[in-house]
């Protein structure tokens, strides 16, 4: 119930024409992250995510993956997926995850609003070969961090690319196309940011 109540909101407001202008060529843009809710010393439900510690003790944990629709300097709640584990798992069974979920998710999403294209932006969790074919297999654009010490062959091949040719002329921001990568061709690109003499590197693939 509560999904048809956000589902009425967003069509209501994206019917309004009000968020127009924050379409970047056609797409609007969804900030997907999970974010923990409570933590407990037994297990809530029955489904809570499992941690144990080095001393033995046990934590429980209710984990959900948001989805935001980004309109300036608003975001509104597109969609919401709990992190859970459905039944009581042994050792050797993995736990329910933030990627999981977002599987799960993003198929609501294309069934809820068919008809629009996104802009799908995460962090560098999300930069694998199954969700950005996922984005391409719905069309949808996509804008993930590239971290230096995750998919070491794109950041090579990136920064040899880079090194030989800088495909802008942007001051401070460097980018390379068509880089290939499982089948998969993306763009890269990464902003050097110096503030009171402190210099930031921001990386992402789209």
């Amino acid at each position: 119930e509560l999904r048809s109540i956000q589902k009425y909101i967003v069509k209501a407001l994206i019917r309004s024409k009000m968020f127009d202008k924050y379409r970047f060529n056609g797409c609007f843009q969804l900030l997907f992250d999970g974010t923990g809710l409570s933590n407990h010393d037994y297990n809530l439900n029955n489904n809570c995510l499992i941690r144990k510690h080095r001393d033995g003790k046990i934590s429980y944990y209710k984990y959900v993956l948001e989805c935001k629709l980004i309109v300036g300097n608003i975001v509104i709640s597109l969609d919401s997926e709990f992190i859970e584990n459905e039944k009581m798992l042994t050792d050797k069974q993995k736990q329910d995850c933030e990627t999981n979920a977002f599987k799960r998710m993003i198929k609501r999403i294309k069934k809820n609003y068919p008809k629009y294209k996104f802009i799908i932006t995460g962090d560098a969790l999300y930069a694998t070969a199954p969700i950005i074919k996922i984005c391409k297999k719905y069309k949808w654009n996509y804008i993930f961090n590239l971290k230096p010490d995750r998919l070491k062959e794109i950041n090579e091949t990136f920064e040899d690319n880079i090194n030989y040719q800088n495909e802008t002329t942007h001051q401070n921001y460097y980018l390379s196309t068509d880089i290939k990568y499982k089948g998969i061709s993306l763009s890269a690109f990464k902003y050097i940011e110096t503030k009171k003499k402190k210099t930031t590197i921001f990386r992402y693939i789209s």
